[in-house]
Parts: structure tokens; sequence; C-alpha cells
């Protein structure tokens, strides 16, 4: 699970940073929560793209790192720094699933996205059943990127499918890429029973 692949959407790393600590604070204390630690093999980088967080500029250096990704057609775009270093990753751990935090929209979206083009059977039917399950928690829109938000040529979730058939989702929370700090905590909520959801589904 990754956040802050645009370094201007700071609300994802804070979400991200606050679900990882009621897992670890729910270990040996909740029964659900340490049976999803227990289950799975769970890699969670909470800034993908750093000097972009630092500046809170969307770019990856001149790029933009969520469309620097090949893709089928495009296999040798030349991947931005971070995610040059988040495919290394990948191609280490090969997960069979993936969650990417964006902000803002209030989406769960699975490929294409450089395409309006559907999946191929039985991934479709098993991408929407799993997005409308996650979606029950919070009312969030759900489907391929391409169609409930914008064809968007060279992102994560079309690259991890691409490469190994992972589930791999982008999920576009709230309506502020930098919340009040008040508003934190229901950001937080809108995500907690999705991702569990998630990473149950495995």
């Amino acid at each position: 699970i990754t956040a802050a692949t645009h370094g201007d959407e700071l609300i994802t790393t804070e979400v991200l940073i606050r679900l990882i600590d009621k897992l670890i604070s729910g270990y040996k204390s909740d029964a659900r929560l340490t049976k999803i630690i227990d289950a799975h093999d769970l890699y969670f980088v909470p800034v993908l793209n750093p000097d972009g967080f630092v500046a809170t500029r969307r770019y990856d250096g001149a790029v933009d790192p969520n469309r620097s990704y090949p893709y089928p057609g495009h296999e040798t775009a030349t991947p931005s720094p971070s995610i040059a270093g988040i495919i290394h990753l990948f191609e280490m751990i090969h997960p069979a699933g993936s969650i990417d935090f964006h902000a803002y929209g209030e989406l769960i979206m699975y490929p294409w996205a450089y395409t309006h083009t559907e999946i191929a059977e039985p991934y479709r039917s098993k991408f929407d059943a799993l997005t409308a399950h996650m979606a029950s928690t919070n009312h969030y829109t759900y489907g391929p990127i391409a169609d409930v938000i914008y064809v968007a040529p060279g992102s994560s979730a079309d690259y991890y499918f691409w490469k190994s058939k992972s589930i791999s989702l982008g999920i576009e929370m709230g309506q502020d890429k930098i919340p009040d700090p008040t508003e934190i905590a229901d950001y937080v909520q809108s995500q907690e029973e999705s991702t569990w959801k998630f990473i149950e589904s495995f």
C-alpha cells in the first residue's frame, strides 16, 4: 500500500500512517487485526515520492510519477526516479495486490487507465466485486480508472496488473489534498474498513 505518489497529496500519507498505527496497536488485542497481520505479508510505503512530498509538489522532478510507468504499447517508457524505485520493490516481492492512495475524488478504481477497453474476464468481475465490496463501506464510486475519472496512461494499477495480474487499485480519497486537521479522523475512517476488506480478500 503506497501513498504520496503525488507529493502534494499530503492526506494520503497521514491516513496510511494512521492505518499502520491501528494495525500495530490492535495486534494481539483485536482478533481481526491480529489475523490480518498474521495471515499476510504487508508492505507499506507512506511516501513514495519523497522529493515531491518535501516540496509539496505533484511531480517527481519535472515528471508526473503516476504517468511514468510503462504500459501496454509503451513498454520502453522511462519511469521517474521514485517510480523506478517502487518498480524495483514490486519485482522483488511480486505482490498479490496493491493500493495506491491519492487525493481527491472519492473513487475506488481498477485497470485499465490507459484505455476504455475493458480488462478480460475473469479479472473484470473479480475487480468489480471487490471494489463494490470496498465501496459499500464508504459509498465511493468504483470502476475502471478510464471510465470513472479519465484516461491516464502510465499509472501504477495498470503496470502491476499488466505485469503480474496483481489486483491493483488506485483510491482517490476525500475532497482535498491537504484538509483541515480536524477532518483527518474522518478521512481515516473512510479508508479503514475498506482497506481491511481489501487485505482480507487475499
